[in-house]
């Protein structure tokens, strides 16, 4: 800074003044400046300057499974909202591995950023005593971490899933699957309530046997549909509780190949047709948009499931054997041609 000072013939003072755009400075200095910073070839050092100023001007970002295109479009969202207040982003994803993740917090922390959002990979009693002690400005984002008393920004999982299940009961539906994310997060256990909430209050049992763990993972959801559609008294129906998981339980469709592709509404709610045979829906995460509400201090979308109609979507519902058909238009319980937006 002292050459790009003296070539310009100004002070130090007023060469930091155009670098870090702290104090105003006229226009004849400024080119004067610029100038002699293009022709010594002067770089600021990054490092030097956040030791001086406090602040690296950079936020850790983890996610939970960088494969999965709803969290690739929250880093595009949060990298395009800091880049415009001046922030970088480092990028981690804990892979759904709480032992990855603590290391990756400690690496983020290590490296002094100014703060932190995290998608955590479950309830860890190691992540809840670094965020305390690192007193680092938190975001927890899609999932909830018991303990971790900070801001958080989060779907309403178990009104979205009781949403959902209901408009498929209401399709004629009484043995639905579901793939369950991971119980060891607050999405999962939420999910499964929604499901067994609506359920309930339709006065049906909540068959266990119906019930599978996918966590989060199209290997898995494979299995899980796999159980459940070989079972001795298959579903005639199958929830999955994230968009991934429908890929996977599509696929575990065994001797059929898909006869519709895949739908996606909006961001939240996939529907597939597996093999023309046995409908499917997902909840699919997304992050809070202008339909939120504050609760306490977390920010939960409510996705508002409602039928129009219109859509060329035929319902489908059990037959006499057990195995789903599908039923013409005017002869279905519920809505034939309805579709959820």
């Amino acid at each position: 800074m002292l050459d790009v000072a003296k070539a310009a013939h100004v002070s130090v003072a007023t060469v930091s003044a155009v670098i870090n755009g702290s104090a105003p400075v006229s226009p004849e200095l400024r080119n004067r400046i610029e100038q002699a910073i293009g022709l010594i070839g002067y770089k600021r050092n990054a490092i030097a300057r956040s030791l001086k100023l406090g602040t690296t001007r950079t936020v850790g970002l983890m996610v939970a499974d960088i494969t999965n295109p709803f969290f690739t479009d929250v880093v595009a969202v949060i990298q395009d909202v800091l880049h415009r207040a001046g922030y970088a982003v480092m990028l981690c994803c804990n892979d759904e591995d709480v032992a990855l993740q603590d290391e990756q917090i400690a690496l983020l922390i290590d490296r002094s950023v100014d703060g932190l959002i995290i998608a955590p990979a479950g309830d860890d009693e190691t992540l809840k005593r670094m965020i305390a002690s690192a007193n680092l400005p938190t975001v927890l984002i899609d999932r909830l971490c018991d303990g971790i008393d900070t801001d958080a920004v989060v779907l309403d999982n178990r009104r979205a899933v009781q949403d959902a299940t209901i408009y498929m009961l209401g399709l004629g539906h009484r043995r639905i699957g579901y793939i369950s994310g991971s119980l060891d997060t607050s999405t999962g256990r939420e999910r499964l309530a929604g499901y067994r909430a609506a359920l309930e209050a339709a006065g049906l049992p909540c068959e266990e046997d119906l019930i599978r763990i996918g966590n989060f993972r199209e290997k898995d959801a494979y299995t899980a549909a796999l159980q459940l559609l070989t079972s001795p008294e298959r579903p005639t129906a199958i929830f999955s509780a994230n968009n991934l998981m429908v890929i996977g339980g599509d696929e575990g469709d065994p001797g059929y190949r898909p006869s519709l592709p895949g739908r996606r509404f909006g961001r939240k709610l996939r529907r597939f047709s597996l093999g023309g045979r046995l409908p499917a829906a997902s909840d699919d995460d997304r992050p809070a948009g202008p339909g939120d509400r504050r609760t306490g201090r977390t920010a939960r979308a409510r996705p508002p499931f409602r039928r129009q109609p219109g859509s060329a979507a035929k319902a489908r519902a059990p037959g006499k054997t057990g195995n789903p058909r599908l039923l013409p238009a005017g002869r279905q319980p519920g809505a034939a041609r309805d579709r959820l937006t």
